[in-house]
């Protein structure tokens, strides 16, 4: 069946399993894009193999970069100017194609020729231009864009040999490879073929907190990697923006010179800043990135809890109980919730209030408000996610003018309000309720 398909994701598998299943893709011809996801309590991962020569046609999904002409020189190389409403943002490297240029034709042939070095508003072109005709006026250059052809190590290399790990959390560079190993030792994976790295610096609490919730898969954690696999998806269908693959991660540095450059941290480049042109340059760094681990032990309760308040209930919150005890359950459970507006945003919020149990019991409620029938039909299918939920549709927009509906008494009895709001002024008001009340 897998060979008929072009991208696979395993999300409840053992490693054993997923290195079988991952040989198999990874040297099927054409190779079949092949995504592993896990969840365990209140940590993540994602790895992604798409295959040997995978082809990003576009690795940004932006419109290709123009600029409007001034004036090209005729020599060799050529420099060629353009206007000072708005800076170029060409790189060096880049491949650009001319036209509607009067007076120097041959560039309006439609071949694309090399930048040899980027300006704020010139660039010098690999190009010889001694013998073209003089430019008069006019033209456009535009930046053709490459496709980039990326080459994946297959999940039984990858685990030995991780690489760098791409950082969802700045101020944890030391997560990733403890959590590359955590999440092995789970399948019993760890031994001396695991890797020749070697970890100095152990964090006992937070192998601990991982160990302690690995049976639990918690909502809110499945929807946020269920949302990155989901791109990732596209990705690997398409060949459209970059996959998780490839990231350059480097420190800040400043070499205080006439002539200096600043390396600034960034996801996917290296920023090279040339300040006696004042000009950036991108230069790109080959790092296999094909691990995401996050983590959210931040969300743990801060006060101490009686290990009898993890005790399961039997019951479809018990996950949650689990990591958080019973007693903020309990807490969850009768609060007096408001989701304000219920479109786009207010319906993912819906859809993970619901199965995590807010407002679900009988002196509970959430209220949702928008001003037309969407709200009828959110709480219809909130209410089929888990019919405990106790909730009121209401069409009123939420404001100034209906203080009526919305009274002191409805936002005193408040435990939590959930603003999923598209305009700035309606956050803002409803954000001076909460203030006051």
């Amino acid at each position: 069946m897998l060979a008929f398909l072009l991208v696979v994701v395993f999300t409840d598998v053992n490693q054993e399993q997923a290195i079988e299943f991952n040989d198999y893709c990874h040297n099927h011809g054409p190779p079949i894009a092949f995504i592993k996801a896990e969840v365990r309590g209140l940590f993540g991962s994602v790895f992604c193999d798409f295959g040997l020569e995978f082809t990003d046609f576009d690795v940004d999904g932006e419109e290709p970069h123009t600029g409007i002409l001034a004036s090209i020189s005729n020599d060799s190389p050529a420099l060629v100017s353009c206007v000072d409403d708005e800076r170029l943002e060409f790189q060096d490297g880049d491949l650009v194609v001319f036209s509607e240029i009067r007076g120097m034709t041959e560039l309006n042939d439609g071949k694309p020729r090399k930048i040899k070095s980027a300006r704020p508003y010139s660039l010098i072109l690999e190009e010889d231009t001694t013998n073209f005709g003089s430019y008069k006026k006019g033209g456009i250059v535009t930046q053709v864009k490459q496709p980039k052809v990326l080459n994946f190590k297959p999940l039984r290399e990858a685990l030995k040999d991780p690489g760098d790990f791409l950082l969802s959390d700045f101020s944890k560079f030391d997560c990733p490879p403890l959590l590359h190993l955590a999440f092995q030792a789970l399948d019993n994976d760890i031994n001396e073929g695991s890797g020749d790295g070697k970890l100095n610096d152990i964090n006992p609490k937070l192998l601990q907190y991982f160990a302690f919730g690995a049976r639990a898969v918690l909502n809110p954690m499945a929807t946020m990697f269920g949302g990155i696999v989901k791109q990732e998806v596209v990705k690997a269908c398409s060949g459209k923006f970059h996959p998780l693959f490839q990231v350059t991660s480097i420190i800040r540095m400043l070499v205080s010179q006439l002539n200096f450059v600043i390396l600034v941290l960034d996801f996917s480049v290296l920023v090279e800043f040339d300040f006696y042109y004042g000009n950036p340059k991108i230069i790109y760094f080959n790092m296999f990135l094909q691990f995401f681990y996050f983590d959210s032990v931040e969300s743990l309760p801060t006060e101490p809890i009686e290990p009898s308040d993890f005790r399961p209930l039997n019951c479809r919150y018990d996950a949650q109980i689990s990591i958080f005890g019973s007693k903020l359950q309990k807490k969850l459970e009768d609060a007096q919730a408001f989701v304000v507006r219920s479109g786009a945003l207010g319906c993912e919020f819906l859809k993970n209030l619901a199965p995590m149990g807010v407002s679900c019991n009988s002196q509970a409620k959430l209220t949702i408000s928008d001003d037309d029938a969407k709200s009828i039909v959110a709480v219809s299918a909130a209410a089929a996610i888990n019919p405990h939920l106790c909730i009121e549709a209401l069409q009123n927009r939420v404001g100034p003018e209906i203080e009526n509906v919305f009274d002191d008494t409805f936002w005193e009895n408040l435990s939590v309000v959930i603003n999923a709001l598209d305009n700035v002024n309606a956050r803002l008001y409803v954000d001076q309720r909460c203030l006051y009340f």
